[in-house]
């Protein structure tokens, strides 16, 4: 990499890495050479930095062990960018790749342990740990965190937090703790009024009770969950956008901007249908704004239709003692609206979301059960812009199988 930031190349891998380790409280001795950990892999695609990218550019953000962490706070460190990062004066334009590794092992005798990673207070990466077996487990996770950027470059100290345990409490999570369906969590905050687009990431775990919801029978509130963008302000039945908990996870709000452009406080709010103690549920606001900062950017909302959610239930017993439930639901979420910028002039932004679900539970008294679940989803964006009317369009389909037997 050349030292004179003037003539260094635009696109750097940026990588930013992770080791953690879990302990049981009297960890055995380390295995001998002939009885090494099982290592674990991620089934994903590969991150590929665009042609042209130079790098990577490499950073150590934290390599802690975690034995003791029942109400304890997260394992927190001071992060600024990594020097060859630093050196160039704009270093969050040249990232074409961000990518976050989490590596850890663990042996001894443990349980699955939620964890969350947080930069700046902004959280970056949820996850489980995974069980040891007697020789030990290696595992990692990559994650493409590039729209993080401004984030990873910013010049000023920020700190990096990782949490892992099963204490969870309002000083040191960020998290809402959505304890049952009834429970609205909701946070407000003000959108700055040159802010062209906006898109809601949203960050979910389940836990205790609906740890394995999608194996629930009716008495436990059914196999279906659905996480709810329910109220912007006070409009409590205005549905925004919708999280089935299989990723992803983004809900666009552009149509929404018309409501919120005003620089007031604005209440956004979440909800899990059919909940039971206890959903996790954080989000992260992305913002895109006009450089010109003093120039307001208008917006209205043109149209929006969510219908009520369309959720259906069967069951039947096979035998005493037996049953047998067939699960469906359906979800539809669409919104129009226009913005305009000084820069960027007159644009119209369509979001729609089309959910479907199917679940069968097949349970033999207190022998075995039988699930097969299938959720597809689609989710759409596009855009209209400029005299030409040049379109940008984004749309995801995708779909999920879950199948699980278990005989006791």
């Amino acid at each position: 990499m050349a030292a004179d930031s003037s003539v260094m190349p635009a696109g750097l891998l940026l990588a930013v890495v992770l080791l953690i380790k879990l302990e049981a409280a009297a960890p055995p001795p380390p295995p001998p050479p002939e009885d090494q950990p099982t290592t674990f892999f991620e089934v994903d695609r590969p991150h590929r930095p665009p042609p042209g990218s130079f790098g990577p550019c490499s950073t150590l953000l934290l390599s802690h062990s975690f034995a003791y962490t029942y109400q304890k706070p997260p394992v927190t460190v001071p992060y600024s960018p990594p020097a060859c990062l630093a050196v160039h004066p704009s270093p969050a334009k040249i990232i074409s790749l961000a990518v976050l590794e989490w590596r850890a092992t663990c042996r001894g005798v443990q349980f699955d342990r939620v964890f969350g990673v947080w930069l700046g207070g902004v959280e970056l990466l949820r996850g489980s740990t995974a069980e040891p077996r007697p020789n030990g487990v290696a595992w990692s996770v990559s994650k493409d965190v590039t729209k993080y950027a401004s984030l990873l470059a910013a010049r000023t100290t920020s700190t990096l937090a990782v949490y892992l345990g099963n204490v969870v409490d309002d000083q040191y999570t960020g998290w809402f703790a959505i304890t049952d369906e009834l429970d609205v969590a909701s946070t407000s905050l003000a959108v700055p009024r040159n802010a062209y687009r906006a898109v809601l990431e949203v960050y979910l775990s389940y836990h205790s009770g609906d740890e394995f919801w999608y194996a629930n029978t009716p008495d436990q509130n059914g196999p279906f969950r659905e996480v709810v963008v329910v109220t912007l302000d006070d409009d409590g039945d205005l549905v925004v956008g919708a999280v089935w908990p299989l990723p992803t996870y983004d809900i666009e709000l552009t149509p929404f901007l018309g409501k919120l452009l005003d620089g007031e406080q604005h209440e956004f709010g979440f909800a899990v249908t059919g909940a039971q103690n206890a959903w996790l549920v954080d989000a992260n606001l992305h913002l895109w704004v006009d450089p010109r900062k003093t120039a307001a950017t208008s917006a209205g909302v043109i149209s929006h239709d969510a219908p009520p959610l369309d959720r259906t239930i069967a069951s039947g017993a096979t035998a005493p003692g037996d049953g047998l439930y067939y699960t469906t639901a359906f979800r539809r979420v669409t919104a129009s609206g226009w913005v305009e910028t000084a820069s960027y002039g007159r644009m119209t932004a369509t979001w729609t979301q089309r959910l479907g679900y199917e679940n069968t539970n097949a349970v033999q008294g207190s022998f075995q059960q039988a699930v097969n679940q299938s959720t597809d989803a689609y989710a759409g964006v596009h855009v209209a812009y400029g005299e030409d009317g040049t379109v940008y369009a984004q749309q995801a389909q995708q779909g999920f199988q879950l199948g699980m037997f278990v005989a006791w």
